[in-house]
């Protein structure tokens, strides 16, 4: 199994200590082909090897905040149609500023805020980050501000309510080529918007080949066992990771709401791991299945003691698996589990029937938690 990059990590260009197994130039791979003809394996290697990822930053938003910025800002004066479609009510008198009262761009007219970009290129939106950042244009006095969620890869469009609107990092992929193209007296700018352009066409064609092997997996096909390792391989498989765990959920949530059981999804992040919780209420104390690292726990949470909960969750446990279980260590927080996949075999989403045993264990589960 390919082992998982940390996303901290910058991936190395394994040719350079290993030429003789690895005969790839970046350089006549990344310039002589079209990012749709490059094999996975060229993709990955060119990804790898831009300025950015090198460097580090492709992860960084404070990166992606000061090019979108300048971009908008020359955009605007030059009147790029990428630019001026999206921001058409920016003016070139506006002053355009990163990482302005917590919003990554902030454009200004006076006192009065004109539109506001969030970047988001590893990392899931915070709870109510959104609500919050709109309660902030209030107090500012300008609640008419057009918002712009800008992510480099796809979030749940549920989390982004309206005014906001979201947009592909890749989207502006165009954008720097052309500013690039017309800053050629200032080619220090002009080659780093060029590294910018480079990074996201070869991006845009990673999501769309990961998007197609998606509509396929929706619809019981399997070609995610081969984007998996491809995704590990490069810097940035949180994200896709958080997809795939995205959908699964959504779908045993759908299967549920169709048998009208109570049961609610909650997702993040901890110690760098997604994770989903799908779970319903017995007497006020939540109780459900959590999903992380490839392991299924049933789990009761709550600070008391719950012999009545503890016993039923036990039970079904048992009949579930087969055999007596007991609850992992309390440590002081409530949250108590017992695991429903044996040791040794996961429960890997990113397959079929890891996929199928998920949801079923979440469906039976639930079920069973719901009967009184």
């Amino acid at each position: 199994m390919t082992k998982e990059i940390p996303d901290n990590v910058i991936p190395f260009p394994m040719h350079r200590v290993q030429p003789e197994k690895q005969e790839m130039s970046y350089h006549q791979i990344a310039y002589d082909t079209s990012p749709e003809d490059l094999s996975n394996k060229e993709l990955v290697f060119c990804i790898n090897n831009t300025a950015l990822c090198l460097l580090g930053d492709a992860y960084d938003e404070k990166f992606w905040s000061r090019r979108i910025a300048a971009l908008m800002k020359l955009g605007i004066v030059l009147d790029h149609p990428s630019i001026r479609d999206v921001f058409p009510d920016i003016e070139e008198t506006d002053t355009i500023i990163f990482e302005k009262d917590r919003f990554d761009v902030c454009v200004t007219r006076g006192k009065e805020v004109i539109s506001v970009i969030e970047l988001k290129c590893l990392a899931d939106l915070g709870e109510n980050q959104l609500q919050r950042y709109t309660e902030k244009l209030k107090k500012k006095k300008s609640p008419g501000a057009s918002r712009f969620v800008v992510s480099l890869f796809d979030l749940d469009i549920a989390q982004i309510p309206s005014p906001w609107y979201e947009l592909g990092l890749t989207y502006f992929s165009t954008a720097f080529a052309d500013l690039a193209d017309a800053l050629i007296k200032n080619p220090e700018i002009a080659n780093d918007f060029n590294n910018c352009h480079d990074f996201l066409v070869l991006i845009s064609e990673l999501i769309y080949r990961f998007n197609t092997l998606m509509n396929d997996f929706a619809e019981n096909e399997n070609g995610m066992d081969e984007m998996k390792p491809l995704v590990q391989n490069t810097g940035f498989f949180k994200p896709f990771d958080r997809i795939v765990k995205s959908y699964v959920a959504a779908k045993a949530m759908r299967l549920l709401a169709a048998e009208n059981q109570d049961a609610e999804l909650v997702s993040g992040n901890t110690n760098g791991n997604n994770f989903f919780n799908i779970s319903t209420s017995i007497a006020g104390v939540d109780v459900g299945i959590q999903y992380q690292n490839n392991a299924v726990k049933l789990y009761r949470n709550s600070s008391k003691s719950t012999p009545f909960i503890d016993d039923k969750v036990l039970k079904i446990a048992e009949d579930i698996t087969g055999k007596k279980g007991k609850f992992s260590t309390d440590r002081g927080k409530g949250f108590r589990s017992i695991r429903l996949n044996e040791r040794g075999k996961p429960a890997d989403v990113w397959s079929l029937d890891g996929k199928s045993e998920v949801i079923e264990l979440i469906l039976r589960s639930i079920r069973d938690l719901n009967k009184a």
